[in-house]
């Protein structure tokens, strides 16, 4: 639950499709139900926003449209986040609500409606009357401003609404709180009793609340005790609480007394207390105003035993003088008078209040009947007087006399139905339980040592009885068993049980400190001999690397001069290749410049094969032509033709002489080009042999480097890897090095840490001893016990001074009261559970017991926003109670954490954006300078307390 404000943010619906309506009409109805109707409202004034719209929108909205969860990038948590709009465009026309979108989808005019029916966390529809305010709001112009500041509506938390948010155990152990609603409730651990409710006076003031007993008016969300358990602090909303556990409260006190009071008793109705004080006399306390109103006179020696009437009407006492005495308290004259066979210690009115017992110095219980009364003893055994003794004047009698005491009876109490029974304690040691009636002993019960004081419980099932033995020792009246025994104060066995928790803890530190100690040394001796081995391995790497130096320079100098020979070699052989080639390229050429000219001269010698025929045939023809002419060599023509003829017969051997020059040329180049074919043939041949011999010498130079390069390189290798463990080992010797500084600088802090330890421990022993020497000698003999009315508790006092009270079942120790001067004498229970007590320092003192927790502090209102964002989740105080850290914030939106001075309630300190969400716990470490917390954005976080 988050809180009961009406201002309460009740998970709502999306808005999530709210943006979706570019534009809308009123007269739209929904698919899928009937519009809303919107209310006409009569409003007085202007609509506040804050105090009116938003708490619509806290119930039905905000739990999806706030600043962490946006959706549609749409806030509705102010009307200027509202105007803004979302992601789609405005939900908000200012004074225009039938063109709001806002109004229309929350109306249910128009699709898609919000909230829709089934979301998830049970929003509901805004009513006719809520739709009515937005929509005058809207055409008010939908303005407003959101203080933050707004007091909420407190209302009575709902019946039967008890949910327990928060509990604390003390560290001392003795309360548990628990945070049940708006309440907090204190419980006593050891008795398993609630022994209270805290109030705020305040919250009553108010009156929304009639009976005290509550806390807060919202649920109480978180509760821890201070490191001494006095202070308790209580979170809730916007609200922390600090009350302080209050002690030795005093009522009033009655100083000056005449003598050392040395017996009490109170009357029935509780409005006078009797004082028999060592002097002998009387005094006669009004408690309530610590007045004494009475001084009884009479008693020749201290007044040991005082008793009521059961009707106030008559006080009886009796003391060391040997008599019992009746008192009228109205006008303090004494009444009558009983002499006894020797000093009463106590007295004790029996069967229905009609005889009254007194306990002897002499050892013996006696039964008698009241001071005054006229009655026989009942078992007297008279003896017949002898003639010749002188006539004695006898006294009163007892009734019954009850033996079995070894010494002197100290202590009487009435107890059972009509005061039948006797309970009785003495200086031997031993509680006896009696019957009035028949003087027989019901049971008795061995304390073990004198007995000083006695009570019983008023329903008679417990007596308590005290001795000087410094023990207290609580019985089981019903079989006389032993129920607890107890010893000295339990404040002091707390504070003991701590300190021997601190020596303990101090001896763990020194065994440890120690440990860490021979541990340092041990790795001081490992990491020396570290050192040791790293050098020798570094030294004898060194040596190695040396040694596959040596080794190497053979291996690799012969891999080197092969590899130098390869490169020879190749080079050749690439020489030779190209030499080759340009051989083969020029025999080449040479072959087909041969074939050219080879082909040249057989064409000129078939042209002069041509010509020559032709130059023949043309002779031949110039001849016939010659012949012919001589034959005729008038005849022109013939002439002519024998001239044409030789004209014909000498072109035709002229080209044949220019053929037989062409074919002479031919042949010529011919002959020339084969001379050059055959050298280059021969070249070739050279360069092929060339080739074959370096390829064959480069082969072998090849061979060789391989056949070298496995020794070389695994020389090489063997020579890398020993410098590599060289490397390695210097680099050892070096963190070894390191590492044996380290150590080395590392004894002194351990060998003063464990001084320091040993010191503390020292220290704590001593404390611890010095306390239990003090708590020893703080054990002081008892001197007086007394029951409360009903019963639930009974205290004890002695010569400590102080005032112990105890759970009167199980003995358990409640609380301790300290406020004498002198040794306790006596003490009483009033009707209303005040406790009186009188000590040696002549003072009466009337304490209230109750154990009470007054309200000291108060740190926020519940209201403002700027003391805290929201409930107040975790809280813890620093070890010397001084400052308060507190943790909580907004869910999903904030975490908060805050540190305070709780003498006046100061902020001392807020971490900035500790976590992003709500801050679950934080604590304080032992030394006040670190805060530990834990938040619901799953993450754990340390601070520094200082900034």
């Amino acid at each position: 639950m988050r809180n009961l404000l009406n201002v309460q943010l009740v998970a709502c619906a999306t808005l999530a499709l709210l943006m979706q309506v570019a534009t809308v009409t009123s007269s739209a109805i929904a698919a899928d139900g009937e519009a809303i109707a919107i209310a006409e409202i009569k409003h007085e004034g202007p609509v506040d926003f804050e105090k009116e719209i938003l708490p619509i929108f806290r119930r039905n909205c905000l739990a999806c449209h706030n600043a962490t969860d946006a959706e549609s990038d749409l806030i509705l948590e102010t009307p200027q986040t509202i105007a803004k709009g979302g992601s789609e465009g405005p939900v908000v026309t200012p004074g225009k609500p039938e063109m709001s979108a806002l109004l229309l989808l929350a109306s249910r005019q128009k699709e898609s409606f919000m909230p829709p029916a089934d979301n998830d966390v049970g929003a509901k529809s805004l009513s006719p009357q809520e739709l009515g305010l937005i929509k005058i709001w809207i055409q008010e112009g939908a303005k407003g401003v959101v203080s933050g500041n707004q007091g909420p509506n407190w209302q009575p938390l709902p019946a039967g609404v008890n949910p327990v948010y928060s509990v604390a155990v003390s560290p001392d152990g003795q309360f548990a709180a628990a945070g049940r609603a708006n309440q907090v409730f204190i419980y006593h651990v050891p008795t398993k009793r609630e022994i209270g409710r805290l109030t705020d006076d305040e919250i009553i003031k108010q009156g929304i609340y009639k009976q005290p007993g509550v806390a807060f008016m919202d649920l109480v969300q978180s509760l821890t005790f201070s490191s001494d358990s006095n202070l308790l602090a209580a979170g809730g909303f916007r609200t922390v609480k600090i009350w302080q556990r209050q002690q030795n409260l005093k009522l009033r006190d009655v100083k000056n007394l005449a003598d050392v009071p040395q017996s009490i008793a109170v009357s029935a109705d509780g409005k006078q207390v009797a004082l028999g004080l060592n002097n002998g006399s009387i005094v006669v306390i009004d408690p309530a105003s610590g007045k004494i109103t009475k001084t009884l006179s009479g008693h020749q020696g201290a007044v040991s035993s005082v008793q009521w009437a059961a009707d106030q009407s008559v006080l009886f006492s009796a003391g060391a003088d040997k008599t019992i005495r009746s008192w009228n308290p109205a006008d303090g004259k004494q009444q009558a008078a009983l002499e006894t066979p020797a000093a009463v210690h106590a007295i004790a009115l029996v069967s229905e209040g009609q005889q009254i017992a007194s306990a002897g110095e002499d050892k013996i219980i006696r039964i008698w009947a009241l001071p005054g009364a006229e009655v026989a003893p009942a078992e007297e055994k008279k003896e017949e007087k002898k003639e010749d003794q002188p006539a004695e004047e006898e006294g009163p009698k007892p009734i019954r006399e009850l033996a079995g005491h070894g010494g002197p009876v100290l202590a009487l109490v009435a107890t059972g139905e009509k005061q039948s029974q006797l309970v009785s304690a003495g200086q031997d040691g031993t509680v006896r339980h009696w019957q009035v009636a028949d003087g027989k002993m019901i049971r008795q019960m061995a304390h073990g040592a004198p007995v000083t004081a006695l009570a019983v419980r008023p329903d008679g099932s417990r007596i308590v009885s005290t001795s000087d033995n410094k023990t207290i020792k609580l019985w089981n009246a019903a079989d006389g068993k032993q129920v607890v025994e107890l010893k000295g104060n339990f404040r002091e066995q707390l504070k003991l049980a701590d300190l021997g928790r601190q020596v303990a803890l101090a001896k763990r530190h020194t065994d440890l400190a120690k440990k860490d100690l021979d541990e340092g040394n041990k790795r001081k001796k490992s990491e020396d001999d570290n050192l040791k081995k790293a050098q020798e391995a570094d030294k004898k790497a060194t040596e190695e690397v040396a040694k596959k130096v040596e080794a190497a320079k053979k291996p690799v100098a012969d891999k080197e001069a092969a590899d130098k020979t390869l490169v020879t070699a190749n080079e050749a052989k690439t020489k030779a290749e190209a030499a080759k080639k340009a051989a083969d390229q020029k025999n080449t050429d040479a072959a087909a410049v041969l074939k050219k000219g080879q082909a040249t001269a057989a064409a000129a010698k078939k042209t002069l094969d041509a010509a020559t025929k032709a130059a023949a045939a043309a002779a031949q023809k110039q001849k016939q032509a010659d012949e012919a002419a001589k034959k005729d060599a008038d005849n022109a023509d013939l002439k002519k033709a024998a001239a044409d003829a030789a004209t014909a017969a000498q072109g035709e051997e002229e080209k044949r002489k220019t053929a037989d020059q062409a074919f002479q040329d031919a042949n010529k180049v011919v002959t020339d080009l084969t001379a050059k074919a055959k050298v280059a043939t021969e070249e070739k041949k050279k360069a092929d042999a060339e080739l074959t011999k370096t390829t064959n010498e480069a082969k072998a130079a090849d061979a060789n480097v391989k056949k070298l390069a496995a020794p070389a390189q695994k020389a090489v290798d063997e020579k890398n890897s020993a410098d590599r463990t060289a490397k390695a080992a210097k680099r050892t010797v070096e963190r070894a090095t390191a590492s044996v500084k380290k150590a080395t600088d590392a004894i002194p802090g351990l060998d003063a840490t464990v001084k320091q330890k040993e010191q503390l421990h020292k220290d704590k022993t001593a404390t611890s001893e010095t306390a239990q020497k003090a708590a020893t000698d703080g054990e002081k003999p008892w001197r007086m016990v007394a029951f409360s009315p009903d019963g639930s508790t009974f205290a004890v006092g002695g010569d400590d001074q102080k005032v112990h009270m105890f759970d009167g079942e199980t003995g358990r120790a409640i609380d301790v009261l300290e406020g004498h001067a002198g040794p306790l004498s006596v003490a009483a229970f009033l009707p209303d559970n005040a406790l009186l007590t009188a000590s040696t320092d002549k003072v009466a003192i009337i304490w209230n017991v109750e154990i009470q927790w007054k309200l000291v502090q108060r740190i926020g209102d519940g209201l403002k926003s700027d003391i805290f964002e929201d409930r107040v989740i975790s809280m813890h105080f620093s070890s010397d109670g001084k400052q308060l850290v507190t943790g909580g914030g907004e869910p999903s939106r904030s975490g908060e954490i805050k540190i305070w001075n709780v003498a006046d309630g100061k902020l001392v300190q807020a971490i900035k954006e500790p976590h992003s969400d709500t801050v679950f716990s934080v604590e304080f470490s032992r030394d006040g300078q670190y805060i530990a917390s834990s938040g619901a954005d799953r993450f754990v976080k340390v601070f520094q307390v200082a900034d």
